[in-house]
């Protein structure tokens, strides 16, 4: 977290740029999820390459990165920050600084798998995708895999690429009919009120029904 903090530097939104929401690791949303770029440099130096010239890469630590209760912390060196931070045209944001506020400015928002991308393309803002997210194909984001994807999406960005909403509300429509009202956390046992036993059938219920769709499929 002192590195971080001395790394960082307040960010200039007059310029055009991409916001980088950077994940919590150790965490499947990065591994396996996002495949070699689990290594998030990787996605924060390949943006670095391919944004136009005059654009900044404004990257944000994520919060939980240095909560004590988890040591997350442990996880990524004093060598991940500066490296990032010594790419010409990529600047370390402080955490105090409001997420929505970055996202609502960004040209674009970049995450590995990260709710913040859906979160980007609901409020109108496109979202580079470099991993596996529930919501990659929803209207607005790009799924980058290499250098060839990003730059594509990259120059229809930077075009102007107005986001459907009628398109965003309706892949929301079609999570929501295919999806089963459960929860995988005790955070989320609160919101549905479900009992565990309610619960776990729910679950249950919802693996039989896909290893049956799966079984027709065959």
């Amino acid at each position: 977290a002192h590195c971080y903090d001395r790394l960082s530097k307040q960010p200039d939104l007059a310029k055009p740029f991409v916001y980088v929401a950077l994940h919590c690791q150790p965490e499947r949303s990065t591994s396996p999820n996002g495949g070699v770029f689990a290594h998030q440099y990787l996605m924060v130096n390949l943006l670095s390459q391919c944004v136009p010239q005059g654009w900044q890469v404004y990257v944000k630590e994520h919060q939980s990165q240095f909560k004590r209760f988890q040591r997350a912390e442990r996880s990524k060196t004093v060598e991940f920050y500066e490296d990032m931070a010594a790419l010409e045209n990529v600047t370390l944001v402080p955490l105090s600084l409001n997420s929505f506020d970055l996202m609502d400015r960004a040209k674009a928002v970049a995450t590995i798998s990260g709710s913040v991308g859906f979160e980007a393309v609901v409020r109108g803002v496109p979202a580079l995708i470099f991993g596996h997210a529930w919501y990659r194909g929803c209207e607005g984001t790009f799924f980058i895999q290499g250098r060839r994807e990003l730059g594509e999406a990259i120059r229809l960005i930077g075009g102007g690429f107005p986001i459907d909403q009628n398109k965003v509300g309706l892949f929301i429509q079609a999570v929501e009919d295919i999806s089963t009202r459960a929860y995988i956390d005790t955070i989320y046992e609160k919101i549905l009120n479900f009992s565990p036993e309610d619960n776990g059938a729910a679950i249950a219920g919802a693996i039989v029904r896909h290893l049956d769709d799966q079984m027709q499929v065959i």
